[in-house]
């Protein structure tokens, strides 16, 4: 890049702050931070004629990228009206609008979209409360019924529309005709909550996108994370340009291919913010739209640009490519089935199938009183066409194409494409499905489902190595099981099922006594957590090259690096601290009970259950079980003790540990079984509602459990807890720990 284009490219990075920076100032006028009603989504500016009005963090940490929470257009980018779109509609509620500075930000949007009125009307779309609320404000507000909003609108300069509205495209005609003729609009809707409840769907068909988007507005898919503290959004004053799509792709198109280092030093977290933006507009935009246009055209052109790999990731100087390879994940959940076509990363994550394997048709039994996913030991090569017949029974059924669900777009590296499983409704006799990076193949059977085990056959499938405990034979398993040529293998039990790469497996000569001592640690987290030992369905571990969160996180499945496969199948090391306390910790979230686990402790209590597999099924002592709790911060705890900060004690999750470990050490595992229990048969109305409510039911009924009065014990760690429950237990001995009595 020469010095030119080097400095072409710094204009472009200062030209979007500057196109609308008078506008977002007037909008800003004594706004400070605006409230963060429930998880707000994010949202999209794609043109010249939008802007960021407020923005906030997309993840956690210093290093967090960021996306707009409300963002503005005018309609045509000069004088006609604006359009104002929120991230969530409960900025529509008077309860979010009356914290922080969220009601100035609204009048001031109000008086911004209705620029050539000073006292514009506004009509509020079946949303009574909003409406009294602007009235209350000065506003001439007025309510508009649903079911004539339609013919009502040219009487109104500003229009609110719920989330419900448009519905269809029919209604965004009406609209578009309205905002045509000089009139604004207010919008709200969260993208990730559309997707929820439209399983099966693209963004991009939401129809509040599909109008704004030629308008350069859309809802996307993220979510923002409010400030701990304040639990507010604050005001950014200086938004990243990068948060405008057409700037974010002026900057990697001109960086492209040969980027000068230095800019790239320079400005790397515009380069990164730049990508990010772009792959949130990816995902939320239809095909017409003109940004899509734009990128489709630069990836007809060809660029030999890099794919990830867990051997070389892509990272985010590597903007321009990520960006295409979100648009191909985009274009590949459009494309018809008989025309997808394996992505070429497939080939790297999660792996080829060999050219010469056979397609096999199987007859698969799927009992439907076990919810979640059912195993068949097949596997679809990347890019090709399996068949799946079920009865109409099964039509309530879905079809997955691989085990990898998480979604990575976030991750600063990406060893893999960052969504690479799909899901396909059965809803009729028949049904293709393909995935252009393959994967396992697995039959999703939803909650509360009965009946008799019905048959699914599925065609053009290729064998995966699959041993299940008490079925599979070692002798089967070692003569043709564990060779099947699909990449990736399954070792099942019913209680716990691992998704293993199958070069991990090809020479373990029997399973049984690995998968043995697994159902001995899912019986002995069930058994702490009161928990029947059948449980409705197998929980799963699944290694991937990228995970959403953590060096392992928690869930359906339980998702790790690859980096713990070895292990996953190794007896001795499973029984080891080292290699062990990862996996039970995981295991131990998915059994966690929120009426036991109040703020700060969700770190913490879930390695009660980790202990108590390592003692209990490996063996390890109780004092090296609670090594890392007890002996290694000892001189810590000392210093912590001496000023006890509940704050402090909630923010390091291995020192609250430490007063549990402590109430272990004294009184065994007993009174935490009972207490479990107790907790499990509550009735609604004696559960805890509030989090003074769970130290106070935690310390007494610990303390019913073990014989002694624990309001001491608590008081001297610095959990807060109420005079009424300290006093209801002080008929009970007290007790304290030998090394902290006084």
């Amino acid at each position: 890049m020469t010095k030119a284009s080097r400095f072409a490219v710094l204009i472009l990075l200062l030209s979007c702050t500057l196109a609308r920076g008078d506008e977002r100032d007037g909008i800003l006028k004594d706004v400070n931070s605006i409230a963060a009603p429930g998880l707000p989504g994010t949202v999209c500016a794609l043109n010249d004629a939008t802007f960021i009005v407020a923005d906030g963090p997309t993840g956690t940490g210093a290093g967090a990228l960021r996306q707009g929470v409300i963002a503005a257009a005018r309609h045509d980018g000069k004088t006609k009206g604006g359009i104002v779109l929120f991230g969530h509609d409960g900025y529509f509620d008077p309860a979010a609008l009356q914290k922080a500075d969220t009601t100035p930000l609204l009048l001031n949007l109000i008086r911004w979209a209705a620029s050539a009125n000073d006292k514009p009307r506004v009509g509020v779309i079946d949303l009574p409360q909003l409406a009294e609320y602007l009235k209350g404000k000065g506003i001439d507000a007025s309510l508009l019924p649903r079911g004539q909003w339609g013919a009502k609108l040219a009487d109104y300069a500003v229009v609110f529309f719920p989330a419900s509205i448009p519905k269809d495209d029919a209604d965004a005609a009406i609209i578009r005709r309205y905002l045509d003729g000089g009139g604004a609009t207010f919008f709200a809707g969260t993208g990730w909550g559309w997707l929820q409840t439209h399983p099966g769907h693209a963004l991009a068909e939401n129809p509040t996108n599909r109008l704004l988007a030629g308008l350069g507005l859309a809802l996307g898919d993220g979510t923002i994370e409010r400030d701990r503290r304040t639990g507010a959004i604050p005001i950014t004053r200086e938004a990243s340009p990068m948060l405008n799509a057409k700037a974010a792709l002026d900057l990697l198109v001109a960086s492209a291919g040969k980027p000068d280092p230095q800019l790239l030093k320079e400005k790397k977290t515009d380069f990164a913010q730049a990508a990010q933006t772009l792959m949130f507009a990816c995902r939320a935009l239809p095909a017409e739209s003109p940004l899509m246009k734009r990128l489709q055209s630069i990836a007809a052109e060809g660029k030999d640009l890099p794919l990830p790999s867990p051997a070389k990731p892509l990272r985010q100087s590597d903007g321009l490519s990520r960006v295409l390879l979100t648009l191909q994940l985009h274009d590949a959940e459009q494309t018809p089935i008989d025309q997808l076509k394996a992505n070429p990363a497939a080939k790297d994550f999660p792996g080829e199938v060999p050219a010469a394997a056979e397609r096999v048709t199987r007859r698969i039994m799927v009992d439907p009183r076990i919810p979640r996913w059912h195993s068949t030991g097949l596997y679809a090569a990347p890019g090709e066409v399996v068949t799946v017949t079920v009865p109409p029974s099964a039509t309530k059924f879905r079809l997955r194409i691989g085990a990898h669900t998480d979604h990575t777009y976030h991750l600063a590296a990406w060893h893999r494409a960052p969504e690479i499983s799909r899901e396909f409704k059965l809803d009729r006799a028949e049904t293709k499905a393909a995935n252009a990076f393959g994967g396992l193949i697995y039959i999703e059977v939803p909650d509360n489902s009965a009946g008799e085990a019905v048959s699914v056959t599925i065609a053009h499938a290729v064998p995966a190595p699959f041993f299940v405990l008490s079925q599979t034979t070692p002798q089967q398993w070692r003569d043709a099981l564990r060779a099947a040529p699909a990449p990736w293998a399954e070792l099942a039990t019913a209680k716990l099922i691992l998704t293993i790469r199958s070069d991990a497996i090809r020479t373990l000569d029997d399973p049984t006594p690995v998968l043995q001592h697994w159902d001995k640690v899912m019986d002995a987290t069930a058994t702490l957590a009161a928990w029947p030992l059948e449980r409705k369905s197998p929980e799963r571990i699944v290694p991937d090259a990228d995970i959403s969160a953590g060096y392992m996180h928690s869930g359906y499945p339980i998702m790790t690096g690859l980096d713990v496969i070895p292990a996953m199948v190794d007896v001795p090391k499973l029984r080891t601290v080292k290699d062990g306390w990862g996996f039970y910790h995981e295991i131990g979230h998915n059994h966690q009970n929120p009426d036991w686990t109040f703020p700060g402790t969700t770190e913490v209590t879930v390695n009660l259950f980790t202990m108590h597999t390592l003692e209990m099924v490996c063996g390890v002592t109780k004092e090296d079980a609670t090594r890392r709790a007890l002996v290694e911060p000892a001189a810590r705890i000392k210093k912590y003790l001496a000023h006890p900060d509940f704050a402090a004690w909630q923010a390091d999750p291995f020192l609250a540990l430490a007063m549990y470990a402590q109430l272990r050490m004294e009184f065994g595992w007993e009174p935490f079984k009972k207490v479990f229990a107790d907790y499990r048969a509550l009735p609604s109305n004696q559960r805890p509602k509030t989090e003074e409510q769970k130290h106070d039911q935690w310390m007494m009924r610990m303390s019913q459990a073990t014989g002694k009065n624990l309001g001491p014990f608590f008081q001297t760690w610095g959990i807060p807890t109420s005079d009424a429950a300290r006093k209801s237990i002080e008929p009970l001995p007290t007790w304290m720990p030998v090394d902290m009595a006084h």
